[in-house]
């Protein structure tokens, strides 16, 4: 198959592993700075096999559009690309590519505003395209370990759960791109770095949600206008709650991303820097102990983990078969519910019923969180 990939900057390099991973003929690499997709073919090759077979061969453009014009003419039109740029572009390239007819996989958030999420699910629809959000710590082992352990009802009724999701992100980081910390073209921590470990909460608890508090913080950040610490609870409909934390102040480095549920018949906690390692497990069934005994808890050293190799994977098998992935844009659109059903709390400080209509980023610009000065 055909790959592209719009957007080169930080998470790039493991959508480049996991096109090369599956096996993709990398042929286009798009960048508004196409010296960032220069040096990303650059540094893969000099990693890779010196032989010829073994090279990135994909041209790099500052223009997406002229990059699918150009492989669209050449023959090689990618059978699908991925979107990683800035997170308020994702919309609009997102339409466009799907307006060509081609599928689509798309970071997270898959945009910043749910009217934004409904059009691009509808028009994957219109055009028989598929659209797939990156929120690859589902495809973590423990994470489908702890799934499968909830559907198949080992945790019994379910009490409550919890993530907290505890990250460093220092003057640097914001200034290695001035799109982040801005509402208009970011969110904060929650919709950032935080959504990955909400998603998995939410997915994991397998319920439908009923009403969704928050309040945010500016604590350590005084220099951005969105918060660097989030605090959220969720009811769900089946009766349980659910609380999130998520903070970008750690000094120094990344601590964790934890996540816990507790039930009648068993309890589980996750944990390591993307949740990938089994912390505690008990249950009244044996078997499922044993089967937590037997798991392998990865190391991961990076808060992207490893995951992104099956997300390719699945939307290889997924567009081989003609079926839905695994996680889809209606998948992107829940976990962005959320964050901005507690950003609209906060703004309201009101408790927010789902469904939630429409809200943006935008609309928490002037909201007051409260600097620490």
């Amino acid at each position: 198959m055909n790959y592209a990939l719009i957007g080169c900057g930080r998470i790039a390099n493991s959508h480049i592993r996991a096109a090369l991973s599956n096996n993709l003929n990398i042929v286009g690499l798009s960048d508004l700075d196409i010296k960032k997709a220069e040096k990303l073919k650059d540094e893969f090759n000099k990693k890779l096999n010196t032989s010829e077979n073994n090279k990135i061969e994909a041209s790099c453009y500052s223009d997406y559009k002229e990059m699918i014009k150009n492989l669209k003419s050449q023959g090689i039109c990618p059978s699908f690309i991925t979107v990683a740029t800035e997170s308020d572009n994702h919309y609009q390239i997102v339409m466009d590519v799907l307006s060509l007819g081609i599928n689509v996989v798309v970071e997270k958030p898959i945009a910043l505003s749910l009217s934004e999420a409904d059009k691009m699910i509808l028009k994957a629809k219109k055009m028989n395209c598929l659209l797939a959000v990156c929120q690859q710590n589902r495809f973590n082992e423990v994470s489908l370990l702890v799934k499968k352990a909830i559907d198949e009802g080992a945790f019994g009724r379910i009490s409550h759960s919890s993530v907290a999701i505890r990250w460093s992100r220092g003057n640097d980081y914001y200034e290695q791109a001035t799109w982040r910390g801005k509402w208009i073209s970011d969110g904060g921590t929650l919709m950032n770095q935080d959504i990955h470990g909400i998603d998995l909460l939410c997915w994991l608890n397998g319920s439908k949600i009923k009403t969704i508090s928050g309040h945010l913080y500016n604590r350590f950040h005084p220099y951005l206008e969105i918060e660097d610490l989030g605090i959220g609870h969720i009811q769900f409909e089946n009766g349980s709650v659910a609380t999130i934390e998520g903070t970008s102040n750690l000094y120094k480095d990344d601590l964790e991303e934890r996540i816990t549920i507790i039930g009648e018949k068993g309890t589980v906690t996750l944990g390591g820097i993307v949740a990938n390692k089994v912390m505690h497990y008990d249950f009244e069934d044996e078997k499922m102990n044993t089967l937590f005994s037997q798991t392998d808890s990865k190391n991961y050293t990076s808060v992207y983990g490893d995951s992104h190799t099956l997300v390719y994977e699945n939307i290889i098998e997924s567009l081989l078969e003609n079926k839905e992935p695994f996680i889809s844009g209606e998948d992107g659109r829940a976990a962005l519910e959320i964050v901005l059903a507690i950003y609209k709390s906060h703004k309201l400080q009101a408790p927010i019923n789902l469904p939630l209509n429409d809200f943006s980023t935008k609309d928490m610009i002037g909201i007051n969180l409260g600097k620490q000065k």
